[in-house]
């Protein structure tokens, strides 16, 4: 269960430990409301990530704990006023090697060149009817390549149940959600707390009558010598979280995403946890606990449009024949400027 690895002995005592990747959750609401989100956004009101907070955590987290990617999420990440400072802030502190926007991509063409310059890859989650137009696309193709920035498109038309608000008593089936999860090792840094995946973060917020504490799940980050062994010890801790008695980890039934009304969001997760199980994906996890298990049970096409070629691929798949044109025009129209721009400069200079 546990991936992290401990290394890189530093003084006497204290290791660094290692982790794919590190979630910082820019804004808790967002602009969609989808069905069965994970970070159960449509419930949480507005709320945005303290830049001042966070260079507190991510100090002291530095000193114990490295990870080779930073995602800022949400909610809806864009959503936050000063998302420069957030990345500037991640940057700063050296917790991690790369820093990357995870979006619904709403907004996305309307963010500036710094943000482009500033971040090393964007991942957008396109949603069925809350897509941006092909313009919007095409222009951030164009600025992701001026910058150098890796811009993936992910559609993403089917969800799984992520959680149930009645939960469960069945310990057994508990354990099983928890050795087959995938989420468990997207760590989550949440204003003064390190937590071991997002739903720990607020499945105890939101259903606070079932919990004794919001924070349950989570370590206070605190710059002590002693902080290094206990979040070592937490983390390779193989009980499940208080919050696993309802969520469903990776393996709740798969639904067609749609967009649902705020005040009837609650209503659509109050069955049984055990009866919003995919217990074929479950038997397949328990054998084979990674992600090729999961995506081939869950196949989402992600597209990479860095080059023309691949924006072009994307476009085609996405909007069809008459948009793949319009842009390959577009390409070609942009590449006969550029060549006349340098033609001229050329003249000029001679």
């Amino acid at each position: 269960m546990f991936t992290s690895q401990i290394c890189a002995t530093i003084g006497h005592h204290m290791s660094v430990i290692y982790n794919d990747n590190c979630q910082i959750n820019v804004a808790q609401h967002c602009n969609l409301s989808c069905r069965a989100c994970s970070h159960l956004s449509p419930l949480l009101s507005k709320d945005f990530a303290d830049p001042e907070t966070l260079r507190s955590d991510l100090k002291t987290m530095a000193k114990y704990y490295h990870t080779k990617y930073t995602q800022l999420l949400g909610g809806e990440p864009l959503l936050h006023p000063n998302i420069l400072s957030i990345i500037a802030v991640v940057r700063e502190s050296g917790i991690s090697d790369h820093v990357g926007v995870w979006t619904n991509g709403l907004l996305l063409w309307k963010m500036s060149d710094e943000f482009w310059k500033a971040v090393d890859g964007v991942t957008v989650s396109v949603y069925p009817g809350k897509e941006m137009t092909p313009k919007q696309v095409r222009t951030c193709h164009k600025k992701a390549r001026r910058h150098g920035t890796i811009l993936r498109m992910g559609i993403a038309d089917e969800f799984r149940e992520s959680h149930s608000e009645v939960g469960t008593k069945d310990i057994s089936l508990i354990k099983k959600l928890y050795r087959t999860c995938l989420i468990v090792n997207c760590h989550t840094i949440e204003k003064g707390f390190f937590f071991k995946c997002p739903p720990s973060v607020f499945l105890p917020r939101v259903l606070n009558t079932k919990f004794r504490s919001p924070q349950i799940d989570g370590i206070k980050i605190v710059d002590s010598p002693s902080f290094g062994e206990e979040l070592r010890t937490y983390l390779e801790s193989p009980y499940p979280l208080a919050s696993c008695k309802h969520c469903l980890g990776s393996v709740g039934k798969k639904i067609s995403h749609s967009q649902v009304r705020r005040s009837e969001w609650r209503q659509l997760q109050e069955s049984k946890l055990e009866d919003m199980v995919d217990y074929e994906l479950l038997s397949a996890m328990e054998k084979q606990p990674n992600y090729e298990t999961y995506h081939r049970a869950r196949p989402r096409p992600y597209y990479y449009i860095s080059s023309r070629r691949q924006l072009l691929a994307y476009i085609k798949r996405k909007y069809g024949a008459f948009e793949y044109l319009s842009t390959l025009f577009n390409l070609m129209s942009s590449c006969t400027e550029g060549t006349r721009a340098r033609e001229v400069s050329v003249n000029s200079q001679s």
